[in-house]
């Protein structure tokens, strides 16, 4: 959306600078015990998701009212009208995932794989067929073929790097169910997948307006693939402690729900440009309809005018 962008989306760009400079002093002061610190790190990363999914929904139009396409629309499509439905879904999931964590972390139950694992991990399909769906502008051969080797070399080093620190390891580990191989080896192949999603959003839009949207749903992806990478890394030589990098979750969703009422406030602002230029289109037909001349009521009615 090109011009300024209107006050809700500056508050909510405050909104998100103000939780996460608050969430931040929390991580660094830590206050109170250990446990009781730990249980305030759960807590705010759950309020962090949960602004995250009610920021999606800021100037959303109904995705299910049937409405004609028009060449100049965002997300004129039916399917491309729940994208921003698909992103707070997925970001939904993490919120009851962490409710879920904090809960048995509250009675001390640190059991892998959990209930709370099934929430995390049903992030992920929401946020790729929300990418998935957003709409690309066709591209030569050559240039098709430049972004996918590119993606690929990015992709190919992703999961070399992937492998070597934190896939590898987790399906690798010898005294771990194989059950629970397979759901901590899933934190990291979904990384991959994130990782695809933001190769994904570098090929061009069909339109201008969003690519505000597009770069904080980039950014948000990178934020969260680079802090998983850490809490993986971590975990896995079993020195992971909450703290600093535990920020990195409520902003990189944070981001993700931004970018939604981005893409929301596209729509909306296209929608009204073109009631703009219907109105303009009607006034001008009137202006020219008043001042055409008009015909002599002598040359219309000539018996008329000779009865005189």
């Amino acid at each position: 959306m090109r011009g300024t962008w209107p006050r809700s989306f500056w508050y909510s760009v405050g909104l998100i600078v103000v939780f996460n400079s608050l969430f931040l002093a929390l991580v660094l002061v830590k206050p109170g015990t250990y446990h009781q610190f730990v249980i305030a790190d759960d807590v705010g990363q759950a309020l962090g998701w949960l602004l995250a999914t009610l920021l999606c929904f800021l100037g959303l139009e109904k995705p299910w009212r049937r409405t004609r396409s028009h060449p100049d629309s965002v997300l004129s499509t039916p399917l491309q009208r729940w994208i921003p439905i698909l992103l707070a879904a997925g970001i939904f999931c993490q919120f009851i995932g962490q409710v879920i964590y904090t809960y048995l972390d509250a009675r001390n139950m640190s059991d892998f794989p959990s209930l709370a694992d099934v929430g995390y991990l049903s992030t992920f399909p929401f946020l790729f067929l929300g990418v998935m769906l957003l709409p690309t502008r066709l591209l030569s051969g050559f240039t098709r073929a430049r972004v996918f080797l590119d993606g690929f070399i990015v992709m190919t080093a992703a999961v070399t790097f992937s492998w070597f620190f934190t896939l590898g390891p987790t399906m690798l580990l010898g005294h771990t169910p194989g059950f629970a191989k397979i759901v901590g080896s899933a934190y990291p192949f979904f990384d991959l997948v994130l990782i695809f999603c933001v190769i994904r959003l570098s090929f061009p839009s069909s339109d201008p307006a969003l690519q505000t949207a597009i770069r904080l749903l980039s950014l948000g992806f990178i934020v969260i693939v680079i802090t998983d990478f850490i809490y993986d890394y971590l975990t896995l030589r079993g020195i992971y402690q909450n703290g600093l990098q535990d920020i990195g979750w409520p902003i990189g969703y944070m981001l993700l729900g931004l970018a939604a009422q981005a893409l929301n406030l596209a729509r909306t602002h296209a929608h009204g440009r073109r009631l703009l230029v219907k109105q303009c289109q009607v006034r001008n037909t009137r202006a020219m309809q008043l001042s055409r001349p008009q015909p002599d009521c002598a040359l219309c009615c000539p018996m008329r005018s000779s009865q005189r």
